[in-house]
């Protein structure tokens, strides 16, 4: 499973005293979800691996090994707020906690780039947390 995100930075920071700062923020944007499923089921030599790519002799020409590439895309917003506090003038230690909100259309979801239908609701929706570390001037 790959999750990517991208998006425009709103920040506001205000400096209530000498050594720290407060910072309010958002991002807005857009992700997308690609999902990888693989079936391999008895592979114990070279020519069961192969085997599993050939047809079914039972007439009906259907595959045995399967591979599926499922893709979506959804909106996002992460506002969060954080503090930062100066150590030294060229480090600084700093905390934030956020929510991640995330909306999927439902039957957007594609697999091997034809339209799936009837999938599940996904929500990636959840408060997150990061500590940073800042070096420099």
């Amino acid at each position: 499973m790959d999750i990517d995100l991208g998006g425009v930075a709103i920040e506001k920071a205000f400096q209530p005293l000498k050594n720290s700062e407060i910072n309010l923020s958002c991002i807005v944007g857009a992700g997308s979800i690609n999902i990888g499923l693989k079936q391999w089921s008895r592979f114990t030599s070279w020519d069961d691996l192969w085997a599993d790519y050939e047809l079914e002799s039972n007439g009906q020409d259907t595959p045995v090994a399967y591979k599926s590439e499922l893709k979506t895309s959804f909106f996002m917003a992460t506002p969060s707020i954080g503090i930062r506090y100066y150590l030294l003038d060229w480090f600084a230690v700093g905390a934030h906690v956020g929510y991640l909100y995330t909306h999927m259309v439902k039957d957007n979801w594609d697999i091997n780039g034809s339209d799936l239908y009837q999938a599940p609701k996904l929500d990636l929706s959840n408060t997150f947390y990061k500590v940073n570390f800042f070096f420099g001037g």
